[in-house]
């Protein structure tokens, strides 16, 4: 490497003068911006390229006029320097040089290509292009012939390689920002940026240039593997028109391969156009800016009863009825005058003008547009014929319900209220313009399950009645039930257009269902559970108790002498014996699971889960004693003054006894003994 530069030793050789032709150099010059100017111009179509193949066209065309362009500019600036000895050229360094200076093109377009360059990328680019730009340069001089010999001073060879990083840097930005960015004057910029890449390609070649030193050798070089000057001037001059002819031959066939594409997607896409306007549902009109229709499709035809060969060329006014018909070419000309919108960008819904002369409701929207200079205006057609007949019908049927004893609502597609009856406002407490446009779920209390709301819709979304009963909110926040109807509302070709929902209020008859439940597990003297409520819990805490080899055990209780009572003191005071016993059974069977019933006249029965016949007992025994101090008068009784109570206690573990039936009948026995055995007392056994 360091053979390279020059050294004392070297300097005190004999220094060749030299100097430069002007007209080459300035040949030169021209040279490296024509290829640059090249280059952009490929550069720009290379982003632009639909398809691979077009790509690599343009890659390998730009390489070559880029790389060429510098290569050419090197020699040509060689060709300009004079010494004052003979100078050929080594063809294998020269050609090498050639392929270095197109590869590292080749890069600088596929660099452009790229979507995103980072900054580190484009810097990297840079420098691996300069780089090669530069060895192009020191090898295409190492390819001199001649009885001389070269070395470099080194920092002006440095300067050269820094100047080559720089002007490849200016030379990608250049590419990058021209294929980016859209400017206008775009031929201006492209010849400016040409000549400034042009003019860091000529720096860098004539810094290297100065770089060099020669000195006279005494040694002939052989000069058969050599090509002389005016060959190589040739060659050069074919070589630039040849990137010249790539070039501008690839973009040519780009552009054209271009221009048929386009317009074959226009081609194409009139086509699609026009396949949409004719089979389009709803009528398109298109007219020019004096009214006059330019186009009209089938839907058109079919709504208004003309041909399209009827009314293309005349004014579109024929198609209205009054006051559109009058009015309209003058609104037309004040538009296009002022600008002032009345129907242009906002649908509305008019009458239009049949050929028989019927006139109909239609949703009429019109958009502007613009080809090049000429205005049009298109105008999409809707027929509300149907939609409004139906409309009317749901006034009718609105007037019609509005006196009826149940709650009518009707909503469209949406969901949202289009009418509520008198009775609706009556039993929800809402007034009718609160409602209507809002949806209904206002009145959702909240019991009623998300799923059971889906599939009420998509029974009536698929055209069937729904029907069942609804959890409903009044305005002032009081629930109540509903039984409802929903159902679709079709129009006569089957489309649903409404949906009607006729309600009843249960409210009452729930009450009463309620009540009835409640009254038939519950005794209606004592208010305690009845003869059924015990049937049903003794048999899930046997059950129970059998499950988790638990003990459970009944009480039997009676009231001492109560047929006595009864005739002494009447059936209203045996009533009332009964209720204040009761009452105080009651106030005793504390724990949660525990159960007192009225097992049958003046018998009650306690069911105990988890108790064994010592607890058992003791409670019997609380009872007992809290009847008895009652004190409540029993002039019959021949065993005490007041009113006393007999139990009999029965307690057992699931397993040997089969069924609660069994410990029942045991505890029932039990009473008996306590009876025959004075009463007033507690007896019990375990099974």
């Amino acid at each position: 490497m360091l053979s390279l530069f020059v050294d004392p030793d070297f300097l005190s050789r004999p220094i060749l003068d030299s100097h430069y032709n002007l007209t080459l150099v300035a040949l030169s010059y021209v040279v490296a911006s024509i290829a640059a100017y090249v280059a952009l111009f490929l550069s720009t179509r290379f982003r632009l390229a639909a398809t691979a193949k077009q790509r690599w066209t343009l890659l390998v065309s730009g390489a070559v006029c880029m790389g060429g362009g510098i290569w050419a500019m090197h020699f040509i600036g060689m060709l300009a320097f004079h010494l004052p000895v003979e100078v050929t050229y080594g063809l294998s360094l020269t050609f090498i040089s050639l392929l270095i200076v197109i590869a590292v093109s080749a890069y600088a377009f596929y660099h452009v290509g790229r979507k995103k360059i980072s900054r580190y990328n484009h810097l990297l680019g840079a420098v691996l292009m300069g780089l090669g730009i530069s060895s192009m340069h020191y090898m295409g001089m190492a390819a001199m012939r001649m009885d001389a010999m070269a070395r470099y001073r080194p920092g002006i060879f440095f300067l050269s390689i820094i100047i080559a990083i720089t002007a490849s840097y200016t030379a990608l930005w250049l590419l990058l920002y021209f294929c980016k960015e859209e400017k206008g004057h775009e031929n201006l910029f492209h010849l400016l940026s040409a000549l400034v890449m042009g003019l860091a390609v000529v720096g860098m070649h004539y810094t290297g240039m100065y770089a060099a030193v020669f000195v006279k050798t005494t040694t002939s070089l052989p000069l058969q593997a050599a090509v002389n000057t005016h060959l190589l001037a040739f060659t050069i001059t074919i070589a630039v028109a040849v990137i010249l002819c790539l070039g501008l031959l690839s973009a040519f066939q780009l552009e054209v391969s271009q221009r048929k594409s386009v317009e074959a997607a226009l081609r194409e896409s009139e086509t699609f156009l026009r396949t949409i306007q004719e089979n389009a549902a709803d009528g398109i009109i298109v007219i020019d800016d004096g009214g006059t229709i330019k186009s009209f499709n089938m839907a058109a035809e079919k709504m208004y009863g003309y041909s399209a060969d009827e009314v293309l060329g005349r004014n579109v006014d024929i198609l209205m009825s009054e006051p559109y018909h009058s009015s309209h070419n003058a609104y037309l000309e004040r538009y296009i005058r002022t600008k002032e919108k009345r129907i242009i960008g906002v649908g509305r819904d008019v009458e239009a003008l049949r050929k028989d002369g019927t006139v109909y409701p239609i949703r009429l929207a019109v958009s502007e547009t613009f080809i090049g200079d000429c205005r049009s205006f298109t105008a999409i057609l809707h027929d509300l014929t149907e939609q409004k007949k139906a409309e009317e019908d749901l006034r009718k049927l609105s007037r019609a319900v509005e006196q009826s004893p149940v709650t009518v609502m009707i909503t469209d597609l949406n969901g949202d209220l289009t009418y509520v009856n008198p009775k609706f406002c009556e039993v929800s407490g809402y007034e009718a313009e609160e409602v209507i446009g809002e949806n209904p779920r206002f009145l959702k209390s909240g019991h009623t399950s998300d799923e059971e709301y889906k599939t009420l819709w998509k029974t009536i979304s698929s055209g069937n009645e729904w029907r069942g009963e609804l959890h409903t909110r009044k305005k002032n926040g009081e629930l109540f039930w509903e039984s409802a109807s929903i159902s679709p509302i079709k129009s006569a070709d089957g489309a649903i257009t409404h949906y009607v929902a006729i309600k009843e209020d249960l409210t009452e008859r729930k009450r009463l269902e309620e009540k009835l439940r409640e009254l038939s597990f519950v005794d209606g003297l004592t208010g305690l559970a009845n003869r059924r409520s015990y049937e049903k819990a003794i048999k899930n805490e046997w059950n129970r108790a059998k499950r988790t080899k638990t003990a459970i055990s009944v009480i039997m209780i009676d009231i001492d002498y109560f047929k006595s009572y009864n005739d002494t003191l009447g059936h209203a005071a045996g009533d009332e014996c009964l209720r204040s016993v009761a009452l105080s059974l009651k106030s005793k069977t504390v724990r949660g699971g525990d159960m007192l019933a009225r097992y049958g006249g003046e018998e009650f029965i306690v069911i105990l889960p988890s108790s064994d016949k010592n607890t058992a007992t003791r409670l019997a025994e609380i009872l007992r004693a809290k009847v008895e101090s009652l004190g409540i008068k029993h002039p019959a009784s021949v065993i005490s003054d007041y009113v006393t109570i007999s139990l009999g206690v029965a307690s057992t573990i699931p397993g040997e006894v089969s069924d609660s039936s069994t410990l029942v009948s045991a505890a029932d026995g039990e009473l008996y003994r306590a009876k025959e055995e004075g009463r007033n007392m507690v007896k019990g056994i375990e099974l």
